[in-house]
């Protein structure tokens, strides 16, 4: 994150884990719909 002092580094990883979840899945959406 920007405020990277102020954020504990798990709370930090768990945002990047769930963001690339996230991404991942709009990923496998868009890759279905266009099959």
């Amino acid at each position: 994150g920007i405020n990277r002092d102020k954020v504990n580094p798990a709370q930090e990883n768990t945002s990047i884990f769930l963001g690339t979840q996230v991404l991942a899945k709009i990923k496998d959406f868009l890759w279905a719909r266009s099959k």
